[in-house]
């Protein structure tokens, strides 16, 4: 039901009877044709298709399948951003993860209940960091753009990352040191270099995931 592309990881918020959860798309499974009832993969969605869908939310709710409660097995997802309807659909199979909580708080676990990834992005210029600062907001995500450099520019990405924000950072503000450190300090797994500097292949690489992850 929304002009704008419809995707993994994208954070809503699910209206599930009267209750507003924040929440977020896990997976697509298949687009189903209206008119074959064909199943075609895809990776996002567009206005007025229809699909199978996974859909994760931060906290508890009571849920039912569509076939046992039409009520409680109803969902709306709204954007975070504009609190625009997204779209809507019907509760087919409900997963329990009661059994599957994690036992330890880590940026992966701070960052999974704000429906993203601890992400660290460098950026070529400030001018593109502001660029991916933006696109990242309007999407709903939760992020800052540093600008400071050295030590401080260390600690405070460090922070960041184990809050579960997504970092965005100049390459401006990042010398041979400076970027040793972060390196070193922070997890490597969640850094997206995507600096002209890098090898294209690589920066290719980064750049679809950013675009198909965030933006």
């Amino acid at each position: 039901m929304d002009d704008d592309r419809f995707i993994n990881s994208r954070s809503m918020f699910v209206k599930a009877g009267t209750r507003l959860i924040p929440g977020k798309i896990t997976g697509i499974r298949y687009i189903i044709d209206v008119n074959t009832g064909e199943h075609r993969n895809a990776r996002s969605l567009q206005k007025n298709e229809l699909a199978l869908c996974s859909v994760e939310l931060s906290s508890p709710a009571v849920l039912d399948t569509f076939t046992n409660h039409r009520t409680l097995g109803e969902l709306i997802l709204i954007d975070r951003v504009t609190n625009a309807t997204s779209a809507c659909g019907v509760i087919e199979a409900i997963i329990d993860s009661h059994d599957q909580r994690e036992t330890e708080v880590s940026p992966e676990v701070r960052a999974k209940y704000l429906g993203q990834m601890p992400f660290l992005i460098l950026a070529s210029d400030a001018r593109k960091a502001e660029e991916i600062e933006m696109k990242l907001l309007s999407q709903g995500m939760h992020t800052m753009r540093l600008c400071v450099s050295g030590e401080r520019l260390i600690f405070a990405a460090d922070i960041l990352q184990r809050a579960g924000l997504i970092t965005v950072i100049s390459g401006d503000y990042l010398d041979r040191e400076t970027e040793a450190g972060l390196r070193k300090k922070l997890y490597s797994d969640f850094i997206l270099d995507l600096r002209e500097s890098v090898p294209e292949k690589d920066r290719l690489l980064y750049e679809n995931m950013v675009n198909y992850v965030f933006l």
